[in-house]
């Protein structure tokens, strides 16, 4: 019994989930002495949780922790997999992520574990993103840098990811990119599951900072080490990123393939994160953008249908704004204009707190310069673009774009310095981005 266990264990550190959660099943089916139960148990939960098996860990998890007596370090692995399980499902379980994640972080500071309060802090920063709370977010960020003045717990990948987590939710991808890196040099080239987390997180800032060619390339490297585990949700997240780099870089055709291969291995997974909106949009984007409307059409109403199923604030909001790009590319203006409405209300006092918030700044820009007094449009262009400039080139970009529109539909033409900054972005690189905003009438 005792090498079955060691042999789960070096399966899920050498990303073999799926083999370690055989093993596991097989010793739960039998006879277990008492010492072994709780054990196996969180091994389970963790090979389960490494595929995004999240339906079938929770079961599991909320015994765990409603289990008296149990070790405390025992108690902050249970309550911290039990926060990342309901984040995965993304429907109401009777608690909330926030407080699953208060929950945790509770229990793996009992713990005196740096890599356990780690690991409870990026769940507890993820939280916030999900709730709309940019104060967890800052939490975990100062948290983690104290942290990180510990020369052992500086050893940590998890705290590295977790510390770069946070600096891409607050817009600063270079800061991310720093950690997520560190993060990678220390990973074990055996654990094929943070290796997928960290490569498909890299290419993020990547793509954030305009480095479009390479963060293709990182996502295609966490493509194939999710598809390695057996993960088919991570899989899914990671094919929509990469129908958006590539309908970025004005690879439609390619775009709607990793698009379409992200909806069906969604299919086969019913876990649900939230950053899954993007696959839809993406794909939506593409064939709107080679004139497949009608296939546009049918991407909206199964993201309408998937919000629906298990509603969250992040993804509500992301729904409205995200679905008003589209609308602006089918030139329907009501439609996108009270879509942009409807996210603005949902996400009233929370606007940067949103999944593109550089996304969203430039529709409220658009919705504004038509909808309000030139003082409001260019207060919030005014925000936006000095929360991103010298931080963050997508967004930067984004938002300088929409600042033009708006400049030429109050003013009548650009300022020269709004036309100095431009320039910047003249570049074959940024094209599938202009490409983009001339079809949805933001650049003329």
């Amino acid at each position: 019994m005792d090498h079955a266990i060691a042999g789960a264990q070096e399966a899920l550190e050498t990303g073999a989930p799926y083999e370690a959660e055989q093993v596991l099943q097989a010793l739960l089916r039998g006879f277990l002495p008492t010492a072994s139960q709780v054990q196996v148990r969180i091994l389970l939960a963790r090979a389960l949780l490494d595929q995004s098996k999240a339906e079938s860990a929770i079961p599991l998890l909320e015994e765990l922790v409603k289990e008296a007596g149990l070790a405390t370090r025992d108690m902050a692995e249970a309550t911290r997999m039990y926060a990342l399980a309901i984040y995965l499902i993304n429907r109401p379980t009777g608690q909330s992520h926030c407080e699953a994640a208060d929950r945790a972080l509770v229990a793996a500071r009992k713990t005196e574990d740096p890599e356990l309060i780690a690991k409870a802090l990026f769940e507890y920063a993820r939280s916030g993103e999900a709730a709309g709370d940019e104060n967890r977010v800052r939490a975990a960020l100062d948290q983690t840098e104290a942290l990180l003045q510990d020369p052992t717990a500086a050893e940590l990948p998890v705290l590295h990811y977790a510390h770069g987590f946070c600096h891409h939710l607050l817009f600063d991808p270079r800061a991310a990119a720093a950690s997520l890196e560190r993060a990678r040099q220390l990973t074990s080239t055996r654990n094929l599951t943070e290796l997928s987390f960290i490569a498909n997180a890299y290419g993020i800032c990547q793509c954030h900072l305009g480095e479009f060619a390479s963060a293709n390339e990182s996502f295609l490297a966490g493509l194939d080490l999710a598809l390695k585990v057996g993960d088919d949700s991570r899989a899914s997240v990671i094919t929509g990123n990469l129908s958006s780099v590539l309908g970025t870089m004005g690879d439609y055709h390619e775009a709607i393939g990793f698009g379409e291969r992200s909806l069906a291995l969604l299919d086969r997974t019913p876990s649900r994160p939230p950053g899954l909106v993007g696959s839809f949009i993406s794909l939506a984007e593409a064939y709107t953008m080679i004139g497949s409307s009608t296939k546009a059409l049918e991407c909206l109403e199964r993201l309408a249908d998937w919000v629906n199923e298990q509603p969250s604030w992040s993804a509500s909001v992301a729904y409205c704004y995200q679905s008003a790009g589209i609308a602006l590319l089918m030139r329907n203006l009501r439609l996108a204009l009270d879509l942009i409405g409807s996210a603005e209300v949902l996400a009233r006092g929370k606007e940067w707190c949103v999944s593109e918030p550089g996304v969203f700044a430039q529709l409220r820009i658009f919705r504004a310069g038509h909808v309000s007094s030139p003082e409001v449009a260019f207060g919030i262009a005014a925000d936006a673009n000095a929360k991103f400039r010298g931080r963050h080139p997508f967004y930067y970009y984004m938002v300088l774009n929409a600042t033009a529109w708006l400049e030429r539909w109050i003013l009548g033409r650009c300022t020269p310095e709004t036309e100095e900054e431009l320039k910047a972005f003249d570049t074959p690189n940024w094209a599938g981005m202009r490409a983009l905003h001339v079809a949805q009438g933001l650049f003329t």
